[in-house]
């Protein structure tokens, strides 16, 4: 029986082979030499449970990593990326580079207006001192931008659990003090790979103004004040934009 369960992988993982086979048999054999080289209860190989005493898993599970190696060519920078990030779950070799780092190469900021009221009095708070101390304070979950649908889509990612690519590689939330207008701000700043042409820049900006504030983010945005105890309301249309 060890026979012949070992000779049923063996054929499956030759049927999982470029040219045989399409591109979605690398999760089944990543997954198949998870379990051969780290043997589990429950674990299954191609669907099929692996009992104790399998002969030969050693050598199945190289020839897992040698047909996975062979897809490698096969694959795409965004395929090959999810495919590490796999390999790295099934802590498996790492058969392929780690994701490329995008860097940003400048900065598109947005401005909207904000407005700050004291939740004991429920009045509006227009202290140019108080507004500056609020200078620089970050969104909650202001790294999770670039997860909504709605400005992955705008911003040329791929969105929540998947690599990214685009033109945006970053996004943050945070308040600004405008010294000149005595107003404060919310500031949506975008780490861009590259300076973006005027139709991108309008898109997002469109997001930003009819979305981005409708999502569950923008509904039930915070920010952390430190010691101050104040609300923070955001309302579009941006009313400043500036790259740099």
């Amino acid at each position: 029986m060890s026979q012949q369960i070992h000779d049923w992988i063996a054929a499956q993982i030759e049927r999982a082979v470029p040219g045989v086979a399409d591109v979605t048999s690398v999760p089944r054999l990543a997954d198949a030499a998870s379990v051969l080289i780290h043997p589990r209860p429950g674990g299954t190989v191609f669907g099929l449970e692996l009992p104790p005493g399998v002969d030969g898993t050693a050598a199945l599970a190289a020839r897992c990593l040698a047909v996975l190696a062979m897809w490698l060519p096969q694959l795409d920078q965004a395929q090959r990326d999810e495919f590490g990030l796999h390999l790295r779950r099934l802590s498996l070799p790492a058969l392929v580079p780690p994701p490329r780092e995008r860097v940003a190469a400048g900065h598109v900021h947005f401005f909207i207006a904000a407005t700050v009221e004291d939740p004991e009095t429920e009045e509006s708070v227009d202290d140019p001192a108080i507004l500056a101390r609020l200078d620089g304070a970050s969104a909650r979950a202001g790294d999770l931008l670039l997860d909504l649908p709605c400005l992955a889509h705008a911003a040329g990612v791929a969105g929540i659990g998947t690599p990214r690519d685009g033109w945006v590689c970053a996004a943050s939330a945070s308040l600004a003090y405008d010294a000149e207008a005595s107003a404060l701000r919310c500031r949506l700043s975008f780490g861009v790979i590259r300076p973006p042409s005027d139709d991108e820049l309008a898109r997002l900006a469109t997001t930003i103004e009819s979305e981005l504030f409708f999502t569950v983010w923008g509904q039930n945005l915070e920010w952390d004040l430190g010691d101050d105890d104040y609300l923070v309301f955001t309302k579009p249309p941006i009313v400043g934009r500036r790259l740099g």
